[in-house]
């Protein structure tokens, strides 16, 4: 990330004492603002939130008088709004066209903050701002680097269409309503770091970035699936492989979040409409059908099988199963050694348990003519198969793709 002070301008930093009649805002510790003050105020009417309808009307022509000196800027242009606080009445900056850099560190937006249609040749820089509505970039087209750092949205956030010319980084962001980003397109390098999303996010048809970080991303459950197939195709295109099977694992865990809800929906209208089964159209009476359906994914696919992306866990499984059966033979005397016709000891009943699970079956031990320790045998040796042929199916996706 390059240094701040490289992107903003110069700015003056003397002492408090020397800044009588002058605004005391703080950027990172240095004063950054010349604007005078009125008697008995520290702040201009630029970095104070309470105004008087007359300064609202000085805030306003001070705000355009920055983006009217930003445009006329040819060396360097730069709209410097940081620490500005803007009323609810903002009239945003719509379908404008800014050649230069925009920097809106530490603002503070009463109400909405929207870009929607504006075109941005520059960086964007959000970083510790505020925004009490809803955010939007709606077919908008940043030309530089977009850093949107440390930023609280009270609302939606919406991307959608947006143009990423340079890096896009999204760190330390908190989203309390929806975010989406269908249709954006990015250029270069995106990161999402410590990102929470409160109402979900949409990625549907975004672009692919060549490269990307993704960690510490957190949504509510059954609303970031498309977040994270986003997140898995990036990691597979720069050849991350193992990453990229984490996101698929919480991609399909996310899925079948959906796939629960859906179903007790569906329980639930189905109760409803039938007038003798209405008493039983309960939310948890749902849920609980919900559970039943969705259980056997969630029990097989996830927590044996890992969506082929857990060797461990599948190994972990065919342990259990080998220990819970020796226990079960030792304890029962279900296992007998052919040889002295008395039953097999402990180690022996997990030499047994180990070649029926392997489904080898040598012969010198053998389970007593009972058709449930038959039967028992027989459940471990269809478990074995299917755990061993799971286990190679998945130590081959895992680690054979480098």
């Amino acid at each position: 990330m390059p240094e701040e002070t490289r992107e903003t301008p110069a700015a003056p930093d003397t002492s408090v004492d020397d800044r009588a009649g002058k605004c005391h805002y703080r950027f990172h510790d240095k004063f950054i603002c010349d604007r005078p003050t009125k008697p008995g105020q520290d702040l201009c009417v630029c970095h104070r939130m309470e105004r008087t309808p007359e300064e609202e009307e000085e805030f306003l022509a001070e705000v355009e008088k920055v983006m009217d000196d930003g445009k006329k800027n040819a060396v360097y242009a730069a709209y410097d709004l940081r620490g500005f606080r803007f009323p609810k009445e903002f009239l945003h900056f719509l379908d404008e066209k800014l050649p230069g850099h925009v920097f809106l560190q530490d603002a503070v937006f009463k109400g909405d903050l929207l870009f929607d249609g504006t075109e941005i040749t520059g960086d964007l820089w959000l970083q510790d701002t505020r925004v009490d509505g809803q955010c939007s970039f709606f077919k908008t087209t940043i030309g530089g680097d977009a850093w949107i750092l440390s930023t609280s949205i009270s609302s939606k956030a919406n991307f959608l269409n947006t143009v990423f010319g340079g890096m896009a980084s999204f760190a330390d962001m908190t989203v309390h309503g929806s975010t989406s980003f269908q249709g954006a397109h990015f250029n270069a390098a995106t990161s999402f770091v410590k990102v929470s999303f409160g109402y979900g996010v949409e990625f549907h048809s975004a672009t692919l970035p060549p490269g990307g970080t993704f960690r510490d991303i957190t949504v509510s459950p059954g609303r970031g699936e498309s977040l994270y197939r986003f997140a898995k195709q990036v990691c597979q295109n720069m050849g991350e492989y193992r990453e990229a099977g984490d996101w698929h694992v919480k991609e399909r865990r996310d899925a079948w979040y959906t796939k629960r809800a859906k179903c007790a929906v569906d329980t639930l209208n189905f109760l409803r409409h039938y007038r003798w089964l209405r008493w039983l159209a309960r939310r948890r009476i749902a849920l609980f059908v919900a559970h039943v359906r969705a259980w056997p994914e969630a029990f097989v696919l996830d927590g044996i099988f890992g969506y082929g992306e857990r060797p461990r866990q599948v190994g972990a499984a065919a342990l259990v199963i080998i220990f819970t059966w020796t226990l079960y033979y030792r304890i029962a005397g279900a296992v007998y050694d052919t040889a002295t016709s008395r039953a097999a000891d402990i180690w022996g009943c997990l030499y047994f348990s180990l070649v029926t699970f392997t489904t080898l079956g040598f012969g010198d031990l053998r389970p007593l003519p009972v058709s449930a320790y038959r039967l028992m045998a027989g459940f471990e040796a269809v478990a074995g198969a299917f755990l061993m042929a799971a286990f190679l199916v998945t130590l081959a996706r895992r680690w054979g793709r480098g």
